[in-house]
């Protein structure tokens, strides 16, 4: 069984599902330190997935679900380790019954030290409910919403600590530089977020669209 060692990169996934659309939020960390270890990458992933389903669920609604997380250690060359993952906090959101269209998305970016947009990120959170819409025009999400997702992109930004049986572990969430951009496959540690007064758009997992099922484990 793998354990988590320092200078590991992982790339991690949120699964959230509504109706037949599965919204997928990808995101990347390195392991900083372990300290009093050794923990394996199943109790990690165990205790991650925990913190953040209790953060999700109330930014979606009742009618959509937190399905689970994994994470697959990418530090090496391909082909990569198999994901490591869990549904055990699986559940429905605890925001109201009435969704938004399933395309529609909450929207922070992360910040790094540098500048440019090779240096931020996206991070689209699923399947809000109608309670979490102003009625202004055009319609943008009210301080409800900002107050449940605030806490989830803090979660997931900069420097976090972890305790588990004993064990501390420190990772950095990080962007992943893409293959045509500066430092192409390398990582930059996140420092910052920030929070986007506007709803985005997905449009592939519309309600009019082609059937978008969780992936097979």
């Amino acid at each position: 069984m793998a354990v988590l060692l320092p200078g590991n990169i992982y790339k991690h996934r949120v699964f959230c599902y509504s109706g037949n659309q599965v919204a997928i939020n990808t995101r990347y960390f390195q392991v900083v330190s372990v300290t009093s270890g050794p923990i394996n990458e199943d109790a990690f992933i165990a205790k991650l997935d925990q913190l953040l389903a209790a953060l999700y669920k109330p930014c979606i609604t009742n009618v959509a679900q937190y399905v689970g997380s994994d994470m697959q250690n990418i530090t090496a060359d391909p082909p990569y380790p198999l994901q490591v993952g869990t549904s055990a906090n699986s559940g429905n959101g605890t925001a109201g019954a009435q969704p938004l269209p399933s395309q529609v998305c909450g929207i922070y970016t992360v910040l790094t030290p540098m500048t440019g947009r090779g240096n931020r990120g996206r991070v689209y959170v699923p399947f809000p409910d109608q309670s979490f819409n102003t009625v202004t025009t055009p319609p943008t999400p009210n301080a409800a919403y900002a107050a449940v997702l605030n806490p989830l992109a803090n979660a997931t930004v900069g420097l976090v600590t972890y305790t588990i049986t004993g064990v501390t572990i420190s990772i950095n969430w990080a962007i992943r530089h893409g293959p045509h951009s500066p430092g192409a496959g390398g990582i930059t540690d996140t420092i910052d977020f920030r929070t986007r007064q506007a709803w985005a758009t997905q449009r592939r997992r519309g309600d009019y669209g082609r059937p978008n099922p969780v992936p097979a484990p």
